[in-house]
């Protein structure tokens, strides 16, 4: 006999199954193809509010799709491994957001760490066989498949550098105005839509912000730059830190910090 209709939501939600979990993160990173983004973006909110009504505790009451603007020097560590969640909007408990790792000593941010600021050859850095090899860390698992892709993706990350250098910073809205939505979405290595490709990070119990998904080229770049303030989407919250937004939402006092804590910039409008 099938489960309820209940059930089967529950399920979801809970992350009961790794399918489950695959689904519900192919539904809200907008794979749907052909749809355009100004139908799919408010499907996309549409579908978070429900999620929100049904499971509050599981959703947070903040817009998943609103852009946070932040310091990249702010993002000093990584949470991106497999137990980690990644699910817009969701709210997740547990020891996650503690297993923390420092960005700088990623195999990406060193590699380019050295060739744009030590100015050695992408033959004398770690990204240079691991492009091929496979990631160490665990980071990214888009491996190029020939060494003529892997001059491709090197000579990209080249032209890359220098153009935010020249022109700055920009989010996908920005470029797609410029280049179209076609123009933003050759470098998208997942079946996101390209609106959505900014750098995602996670909020910990501490309100740290810690990267998780997308962008970890770009958002190396920038720090190598120093850029002040980049796009991000906030992906998932430690249930610690949305009782946080919970009680600053009720009027409560929540401690110092949150007057310039960006996760708390639309509470505060």
């Amino acid at each position: 006999m099938s489960p309820p209709p209940s059930r089967v939501l529950e399920r979801v939600a809970d992350g009961a199954t790794e399918r489950a979990v695959a689904a519900e993160h192919l539904l809200k990173i907008g794979a749907v193809p052909r749809l355009e983004w100004h139908l799919q973006e408010p499907a996309l909110r549409a579908i978070h509010r429900l999620q929100r009504a049904v499971w509050p505790a599981r959703y947070t009451d903040a817009d998943p799709y609103r852009l946070l603007w932040v310091d990249p020097a702010a993002i000093t560590h990584h949470v991106n491994r497999e137990e980690t969640p990644r699910i817009f909007g969701r709210v997740a408990g547990g020891d996650w957001d503690r297993h923390r790792e420092p960005f700088a000593a990623t195999d990406v941010h060193r590699s380019l760490e050295k060739r744009f600021e030590e100015g050695a050859d992408w033959e004398d850095t770690v990204l240079y066989g691991a492009l091929l090899s496979g990631s160490e860390s665990g980071l990214w698992r888009r491996r190029c498949r020939t060494a003529t892709e892997r001059d491709r993706r090197l000579t990209a990350i080249d032209a890359l550098y220098e153009r935010i250098a020249r022109e700055g910073y920009r989010s996908q809205a920005t470029l797609a105005t410029r280049d179209g939505i076609d123009g933003i979405g050759e470098g998208n290595n997942e079946r996101s839509h390209p609106m959505l490709n900014e750098v995602g990070i996670n909020v910990g119990r501490d309100g740290a912000l810690l990267w998780r998904h997308r962008g970890l080229h770009r958002l190396s770049i920038a720090k190598l730059l120093g850029v002040d303030r980049i796009p991000v989407y906030v992906l998932a919250r430690h249930a610690g830190w949305q009782r946080v937004r919970d009680r600053l939402r009720a009027g409560e006092p929540v401690g110092t910090g949150s007057d310039s804590h960006p996760d708390l910039a639309d509470l505060r409008e």
